[in-house]
């Protein structure tokens, strides 16, 4: 049985989920950069653009718009979490942004999105897809080694850096210089030479997040 009506026309869909508090709303991601809203209406399905970065993003294999997550409190704050790629002074660069929904949840409200990280790729690969609010409220963010194939710098196992690894931030405050704070209960905080915002590490391509 197809999730979607047959008029409902999709290019590359990787992520698709219901929007919090809409039992007849859903939000598709299309590899390439555009975002659905698909309705359910009396009359079928309807279609509309949420958000289109498929001007802005670096669009690869592994590398494009890779993942969503609807923030706990969505149906107060209207915000959303978004991960993809970018080529920045020659380089490609994973961010990590908050952006949010109009006040009739049907669109993107076209404010400036809220840059929470970007970090750099050593290539094309591995750049991980998954972003997933957890049952603490925290933000966990899947990011891949980054290349080359078979990992022989050994990313992930570095923990001076991100790539490789599951970081979980608190996206409702501020630290330091950070525009987001580091749970406490994080395993390597206040140790030297390590990122705080690491909670496991030693992954490859960590593509989808669940909870148990």
């Amino acid at each position: 049985m197809p999730l979607f009506e047959a008029n409902v026309r999709l290019n590359r869909p990787l992520w698709f989920g219901e929007v919090p508090g809409f039992t007849n709303r859903f939000v598709v991601l299309e590899h390439g950069g555009k975002s659905w809203l698909i309705e359910r209406v009396s009359g079928g399905d309807q279609q509309s653009v949420l958000l289109d970065l498929s001007g802005e993003l670096r669009v690869g294999g592994a590398t494009g718009l890779l993942g969503l997550a609807f923030h706990p409190k969505f149906g107060d704050n209207r915000k959303y979490y978004l991960k993809y790629q970018v080529m920045k002074e020659g380089r490609i660069m994973t961010r990590l942004v908050e952006r949010q929904f109009a006040a009739d949840f049907k669109n993107d409200s076209g404010a400036a999105p809220r840059l929470l990280l970007e970090m750099g790729s050593a290539t094309q690969d591995h750049n991980g897809g998954s972003l997933a609010f957890g049952p603490d409220g925290y933000l966990y963010l899947g990011m891949g080694d980054t290349g080359p194939q078979g990992d022989p710098q050994g990313h992930g196992q570095d923990l001076g850096i991100l790539w490789g690894k599951i970081l979980r931030v608190d996206v409702n405050r501020s630290e330091g210089d950070r525009v987001y704070g580091i749970p406490r209960e994080n395993p390597f905080v206040d140790r030297a030479g390590i990122r705080p915002e690491i909670w496991a590490y030693g992954f490859r391509e960590p593509w989808r997040i669940s909870f148990d």
